[in-house]
């Protein structure tokens, strides 16, 4: 699962293999017989990207969001985490 090699070469977004931002979002995530070890870091483009990515998440204890950054505007910022998870509105 965790493979440090990989984490320290990752130039790319874990998702869509775009670049990623001078400050990427950054999920961890950890599994339970690696407890005292390292998360897995995987680094993304945007907060589409983070979503797209989590049902892949291969871990059987827990995983830790990116920061929510109200000062960043764009796809990596709070903003756009607040659009992805809003409830669609309906036309009735």
């Amino acid at each position: 699962m965790y493979n440090e090699e990989e984490e320290d070469d990752q130039e790319k977004c874990a998702s869509c293999d775009g670049e990623l931002p001078f400050e990427p979002l950054e999920l961890n995530v950890w599994a339970s017989q690696n407890k005292g070890t390292r998360p897995q870091e995987l680094h993304f483009c945007s907060w589409g990207c983070v979503f797209d990515h989590l049902p892949s998440v291969n871990s059987d204890y827990f995983a830790a969001l990116p920061y929510l950054h109200f000062d960043r505007p764009g796809n990596d910022g709070a903003n756009e985490f607040l659009r992805l998870i809003s409830p669609k509105k309906s036309n009735k």
